[in-house]
C-alpha cells in the first residue's frame, strides 16, 4: 500500500527528456532523438539542422547552449 502523496511525488518528479539531436528537417517542425525516441516538435525561431543539440521547452526544439571555450594548448 502507498500513500497518495508518495505517488503524486513520483508522478511530479519524472521529467520527459527535455533534451536531443536534430535528426530530421521537416516543413515547419523537426524529428529530435532522445534517449527514449524520437519526437516531431515544430522548430522555434531559429534555423536548425540535422546534427544541432536542442532543448525542448514549451513544446518547441530551441538551440542548446553549447561550450564554446577553446584552451591553447
Amino acid at each position: 500500500m502507498s500513500f497518495a502523496l508518495r505517488e503524486l511525488q513520483g508522478l511530479i518528479a519524472r521529467r520527459a527528456d527535455t533534451s536531443g539531436v536534430v535528426v530530421a528537417v521537416l516543413d515547419g517542425a523537426v524529428r529530435v532523438a532522445t534517449r527514449t525516441g524520437a519526437v516531431t516538435v515544430p522548430a522555434g525561431a531559429e534555423r536548425l539542422s540535422v546534427g544541432d543539440r536542442v532543448t525542448l521547452a514549451d513544446g518547441r526544439a530551441l538551440r542548446a547552449p553549447v561550450a564554446r571555450a577553446s584552451y591553447p594548448v
